[in-house]
């Protein structure tokens, strides 16, 4: 946006000229502050989409160490037929932790088509998110999964163009969480800006000078209506952040009691986890390395349940009847885990052989 060649406009529009100087002030002033609202924003989006996907895949593991062998086989065939995530997805650190937690479960495939699966899979096959989860609890989260994760689409920024600055509430309203973050300074190029100052640039008639400051004045209306929708959806991932760190310590506290009431041991976590729920330990909880927030850790100890649940899947599956399979050479033959020991394993094991009939009925 340079300065105008005011020495060309017509004689006696000075008023004119403090007009338009002033919403060309307003729309500098305006880059820079959504350009600064968007790195912040993004950057609470990034965690929130961290937090959720982390919650996400606990969720999972939470399910599939309690469902019963024919759940557990109508999963995995829900499980082969979704899609796979897109390879440069947007968890990028948190969505490597998840794979690597679950070993040859496809654990981030059903992270990424959580609602489709839940949603298709027999009743009972997801049944809580935790011991005390209010019913239609999972519901709401996979709604808040399924929002969080959708790609950016590029039909927010075309319908700017035509819409009303009345209107693009409503266009900003609708659009998701990505589409919203990823728009940023696009949309001055959406709203037509910086044409609208190349089409001033020389303006020789009163009449089509007063159409261009009308035009700049509804492209600086829509930009800040932007703006404003940009903190106000930055407020709701700010509670959607301390929701899911709520969430977090509940999915870990439920983990930790999967069996006791079957006489099974406890997996009490082996890593700090009650950071309380703010906007400022954030990173408690989503850090990745030096040190690894509790997620990753959780992550790390309880994904060996689904890698277990799966490994035991294909192991049995090999045999024929009467042969059976045998729950020591599967043990011994299961490659120790990072980040638990053979003891824990063990243990394990003897959780999951709770809730499969099939675990139960094996030779010992």
């Amino acid at each position: 946006m340079g300065i105008l060649p005011w020495d060309n406009w017509l004689y006696n529009t000075d008023y004119k000229k403090d007009q338009v100087n002033s919403l060309h002030n307003q729309a500098m002033q305006l880059q820079g502050d959504i350009s600064a609202a968007c790195k912040a924003f993004n950057e609470d989006l990034n965690n929130y989409k961290s937090l959720i996907a982390g919650n996400g895949a606990l969720v999972v593991i939470n399910n599939v160490i309690k469902m019963d062998d024919l759940n557990y086989k109508d999963f995995l065939v829900k499980v082969d037929e979704v899609e796979e995530p897109p390879a440069a997805d947007t968890v990028f650190t948190m969505g490597s932790m998840i794979s690597e937690a679950a070993g040859t479960f496809a654990l981030m495939k059903v992270v990424m088509n959580l609602k489709e699966i839940v949603a298709d899979t027999s009743e009972g096959t997801f049944d809580a998110l935790a011991e005390d989860a209010s019913e239609g609890e999972i519901d709401t989260f996979v709604d808040a999964l399924s929002e969080t994760m959708e790609p950016v689409e590029d039909e927010v920024a075309l319908s700017l163009e035509d819409a009303a600055p009345e209107a693009i509430g409503d266009v900003f309203e609708g659009a998701s969480f990505s589409t919203i973050g990823s728009l940023g300074l696009g949309v001055f190029a959406a709203v037509g800006i910086d044409a609208i100052f190349g089409m001033l640039n020389g303006q020789k008639e009163a009449s089509a000078l007063d159409a261009q400051i009308k035009d700049l004045q509804d492209a600086v209306d829509k930009s800040n209506t932007y703006l404003d929708s940009i903190k106000k959806k930055q407020t709701q991932i700010q509670q959607g952040i301390v929701d899911e760190e709520k969430r977090f310590v509940g999915l870990i506290e439920s983990l930790a009691i999967v069996g006791a009431d079957k006489g099974t041991p406890t997996n009490k976590p082996n890593f700090p986890y009650k950071y309380d729920a703010t906007l400022a330990n954030v990173d408690k909880f989503t850090g990745a390395v030096d040190p690894p927030g509790a997620m990753a850790l959780a992550l790390k100890q309880y994904g060996t349940f689904a890698s277990l649940r799966n490994l035991w899947a294909v192991y049995s599956g090999k045999f024929k009847a009467p042969a059976k399979p045998s729950k020591s050479a599967f043990l011994q033959g299961v490659e120790m885990f990072e980040s638990v020991s053979a003891n824990e394993v063990s243990q394990y094991f003897l959780v999951l052989e709770e809730f499969s009939d099939g675990i139960k009925d094996a030779d010992d």
